[in-house]
This record gives C-alpha cells, structure tokens and sequence, in this order.
C-alpha cells in the first residue's frame, strides 16, 4: 500500500474521532509500526502536516487545523497528469523540472516512477 494512501487514511481517522494510533493504522494497511512511523515523518515533512502525539490521547492529532491537498490518491495522479499534459503542451521546461524534483518527493505512490519525455 502507498504512503499516500496510509497518509489519508490517518487524515480520516484523525477528522473523524480526533486522533489515530499507529496500531490502528498498521493493523489497517497489515504493516509494521516502523512503517506508519515513516508515514508520519513523511506527512509532517512533504505534506506539512502539523501531527502530534498524545499522550492523553494515545495517538497522533494535528496540532493546528490542517486539510490534505488531495483527497485521495486518484485526486493526486489526476492532478500530476493534468499539469504535466498541460506542461507539454507548452513546452514549460520550468515546470517539468518543478514536477519532477516533486514526483521524487513523493515516496511511495505505489507505482514506478514516471518517465520524461
């Protein structure tokens, strides 16, 4: 399963009932709780997401109001698809090095790594 897909369902659950534990998520997605700690330094790193522990909670909270970029994965290939067409279209050699220093800020989508042309 992708980082960014473990990376919604703890902006799920943290929306829904106010925190997540990293058991819940590693018993959701079947990983170890090494990986959910990854995908917590990946969302405080790359998404800027403000998540805390604790304690009283038992689990991870956002420390200030936050809302993901995309709401899910497909929102997330759909949008990199639609602005590196776009990119093409107009030859912005700008843009495609922004995306592609993006894309490889992004662990873990869950599939290869896109080829330039």
């Amino acid at each position: 399963m992708a980082n960014l897909e473990r990376a919604e369902f703890i902006n799920h659950m943290i929306k829904v009932k106010g925190f997540v534990t990293r058991k819940e998520v590693a018993d959701h997605f079947e990983v170890h709780i090494d990986t959910v700690m990854r995908d917590i330094e990946y969302m405080r790193t790359f998404l800027s997401a403000p998540l805390k522990y604790k304690k009283g909670k038992g689990g991870y909270v956002y420390e200030t109001p936050f809302e993901m970029i995309f709401d899910s994965f497909d929102d997330a290939v759909f949008y990199y698809i639609f602005v590196k067409r776009f990119s093409d279209s107009f030859n912005i050699t700008e843009v495609k090095e922004q995306m592609k220093m993006s894309t490889n800020n992004i662990k873990g989508l869950g599939t290869q790594p896109f080829q330039w042309v």
